[in-house]
């Protein structure tokens, strides 16, 4: 028979530089993803020079990953 127990599987991933450091900015508290504008989160992580569409671009792809959460509309980021 089936178990209904929800497990958790951490594992390694090659992301680009940008997502990896938007994860760690968000997991060490620099970025608030429901308040925080595209911009200000290029900011959080260093890269005052990278375009909105580009941040964008990476927490979509985050998204896809499972790591990142859309909802209601916006971004969600869970420890």
């Amino acid at each position: 028979m089936l178990s209904n127990k929800t497990k958790t599987v951490v594992c390694k991933i090659s992301v680009h530089w940008i997502q990896a450091d938007i994860i760690t900015a968000l997991q060490e508290g620099r970025i608030c993803l429901p308040n925080d504008s595209l911009r200000s989160i290029a900011k959080s992580i260093g890269g005052e020079d990278i375009p909105p569409q580009q941040i964008k671009h990476h927490l979509m792809q985050l998204v896809k990953l499972g790591a990142v959460s859309i909802i209601d509309g916006a971004y969600s980021y869970e420890k």
